[in-house]
């Protein structure tokens, strides 16, 4: 009877748990109540969620939506829960609520295992349709407007150089749900928009529409801008480094970004290093300097420092190649002679290079940065330099791996001169690094890959000893039997931040000698220049075939759609003479393209000259060509104000918004600064710059 008695209670025992009676232990149902998360597909909880916060409110803009789902999460798996009495799993989104204008209450219930009920509730407010068609901000990239922008001041006027071809417009609206429509195309606010052409034969009307998220309420503001005709374009300055000398090669390399103008003298011969120093000593030959000049809101150039390497020594040619972006400099320095990157001291190798950055701040120039080759080896030439924003690549024509591509092997030493190029990046503190390594993708010695371009998130990449006797795109790339022919490559970075080869480009004609692969790139638009190349023809699309003027030079442009690139125009000078080296620098803003042509021999001056004197041999000329709708045309034919045999006028031409500068490295006047004589010609190869509008 014990037994039975024992086992009896055990079984109502287990029946008492199996139901939940009993006290204490897992058999008692949970009181929680409480949510873990709670969101809605519209709009973002105020306050943030927390599980003791039981009422929020919600703000949706009437365009954005009209209906939202809640999404509950229960602490207790076990709990239920309700969204306006509509049963709702843990976890899943609820039906569609549909949200009126003005306020909707939404209800979400949960109940605990034992029957405790906690209650959130969330107020959704949905706007009524806005009406704000204001603009915050409007600017154009070309030049200012005539007055402070005012969101209810709707029109405005600007004007602009010859040069300033074309225009992009930058709308900032009020309201960020409101849409803005340029000339017919829509942009988003705060982006710029496509390129606008500009006249010079009349006023440009430029029409910013701003439509209301009612779609109904619109605004429009009104930019008229005045271009000036070709005959107002004209040399404004004519300058010389402060302590012009002999030899100094002032105007080897220029570099232009808005009023600031960057100008190399490789071969100055200071022993000053940094920023400022003492330019009148004389005792280290081809040291080099870069001098920085700026325009006031007068339109009035100073110079504004004078720069030296960190490490100055003799045959660094300090200034050779230097680039601008807003407030950094970058200047290569191709003889720099250290072998170990840490050590600037350092003098066991020769030709090895090194660049070094800039930067301002206020009106004050530091040096921010020496950096090296992560292969660094004598006879590198590390220097070429292009530079955007917080990206600098670098070329290196003497590199000399025979590694192909992308960070492939940089240790291979066996195709010396074959050329490389380094992509640097600035982080927010302003240290530099080396991300990538690139090759062509048919690297061979004697290549001299590394002539940069950089314009965003696209690179070119000039080879002017390169062999292939391939013409266009993506030819074959293994034939060796046109030498020094020339080649560019193009490379993209893609989302992630890698980069790639896209192209493989050569000339429609190609040839031995042309030296293909001075590059200058904008956005779709690639230049190359080729300074060797032998046709007489003129102009543009003219017999490729001929090879009749020895080192005449020709430019290609060519032209990206999606990913492919094609050629768009062959093009020559409107003089093209044997010797002329047409092509030997090249530069683009937007639609203008500046071709010099440091070889060319006519006696003219200034603007429009006569081309077809002969008798000033080397003296140089630079020619303005602009690319319409109706295909590239020559506009100006571009000559210094003291035009003499030998100054090399256009090796080094840059357009930047409605200026040009041109640099003549061979010119001899021994003036000083801005605007003094240039008829004096008793310091040879001082060298000079000129600035045009």
């Amino acid at each position: 009877m014990r037994n039975f008695l024992v086992a009896l209670i055990g079984t109502a025992g287990l029946l008492l748990s199996a139901c939940g009676g009993g006290g204490g232990g897992g058999g008692v149902p949970s009181s929680n109540a409480n949510l873990a998360s709670l969101t809605l597909s519209a709009g973002s909880l105020v306050p943030g969620f927390a599980s003791a916060t039981t009422v929020y409110t919600v703000t949706v803009r009437f365009s954005v939506a009209d209906e939202t789902t809640v999404t509950p999460t229960a602490v207790d798996p076990g709990a239920t829960i309700q969204v306006d009495g509509v049963a709702v799993a843990s976890g899943s989104a609820s039906a569609p609520i549909v949200l009126i204008v003005g306020i909707t209450d939404i209800e979400i219930v949960v109940r605990a295992a034992d029957g405790t009920v906690k209650t959130y509730q969330v107020a959704v407010t949905r706007d009524p349709e806005a009406s704000n068609a204001d603009l915050d901000a409007l600017a154009l990239n070309l030049t200012t407007l005539d007055q402070a922008f005012q969101s209810i001041l709707l029109n405005y006027t600007a004007s602009t150089g010859f040069l300033g071809a074309s225009t992009r417009a930058d709308a900032v609206t009020s309201d960020e749900l409101a849409v803005i429509d340029i000339e017919g195309s829509v942009v988003e606010s705060g982006e710029p928009s496509d390129p606008l052409p500009l006249s010079a034969a009349a006023d440009t009307q430029i029409e910013v529409r701003v439509t209301a998220e009612d779609l109904i309420t619109q605004k429009s503001y009104q930019v008229t801008v005045s271009r000036a005709a070709a005959v107002a374009f004209a040399q404004r300055v004519y300058a010389k480094a402060s302590n012009t000398d002999q030899d100094d090669l002032f105007g080897s390399a220029v570099a232009l970004s808005g009023d600031t103008l960057v100008v190399g003298a490789p071969g100055e011969a200071s022993n000053a290093t940094g920023v400022d120093g003492n330019q009148n000593d004389d005792s280290l030959l081809d040291a080099g300097a870069v001098y920085v000049f700026v325009r006031d809101g007068g339109g009035v150039w100073t110079q504004q420092a004078y720069l030296k390497a960190s490490n100055t020594d003799s045959d660094d040619l300090f200034g050779s190649i230097v680039a601008i972006s807003g407030d950094t400099v970058a200047i290569g320095a191709p003889g720099e002679a250290s072998l170990d990157g840490a050590d600037q001291g350092d003098d066991s190798g020769s030709d090895v290079g090194a660049v070094y950055i800039f930067v301002r701040s206020g009106t004050a120039w530091t040096q921010q940065a020496y950096l090296k080759a992560s292969n660094l080896d004598t006879g590198d030439l590390f220097s070429d330099v292009s530079l955007d924003d917080d990206v600098l690549v670098v070329g290196a024509r003497g590199e000399g791996s025979g590694a192909t591509g992308i960070d492939s092997d940089q240790i291979d030493d066996s195709a010396p001169g074959a050329g490389a190029a380094y992509v640097f990046e600035r982080d927010a503190g302003g240290v530099w690094s080396q991300t990538t390594y690139l090759k062509a993708s048919n690297a061979e010695a004697g290549d001299a890959f590394g002539r940069v371009a950089l314009s965003g998130a696209s690179l070119a990449v000039g080879a002017v000893g390169e062999n292939s006797d391939s013409t266009g795109i993506g030819g074959s790339q293994s034939d060796n039997s046109q030498v020094d022919a020339g080649a560019t490559y193009l490379f993209v970075r893609g989302a992630g931040g890698n980069w790639a080869q896209q192209a493989y480009i050569k000339a429609s004609n190609t040839d031995a000698g042309d030296g293909f692969g001075r590059v200058a790139l904008e956005g779709d638009l690639l230049v190359v220049g080729a300074p060797g190349e032998n046709s007489n023809a003129t102009g543009i699309g003219g017999d490729e075939d001929d090879d009749s003027f020895a080192d005449a030079g020709a430019v290609y442009l060519f032209v990206r759609v999606g990913s492919t690139w094609s050629q768009a125009a062959y093009v020559k000078a409107s003089n093209a003479d044997p010797g002329d080296s047409f092509g030997t620098g090249v530069s683009l803003w937007e639609s203008i393209l500046a071709v010099g042509a440091p070889g060319e021999q006519s006696n003219a001056t200034g603007i429009g000259g006569n081309e077809l004197d002969d008798s000033l041999t080397a003296a140089g000329a630079v020619y303005v060509f602009e690319n319409t709708p109706g295909g590239l045309t020559q506009q100006l034919y571009v000559k210094a104000s003291n035009t003499a045999a030998d100054d090399l006028f256009g090796s080094a031409p840059v357009v930047d918004r409605d200026l040009l500068v041109v640099g003549a490295l061979g010119e001899g006047s021994n003036a000083t600064g801005i605007g003094g004589s240039e008829i004096d010609d008793s310091t040879p190869r001082a060298g000079a710059s000129y600035l045009f509008d």
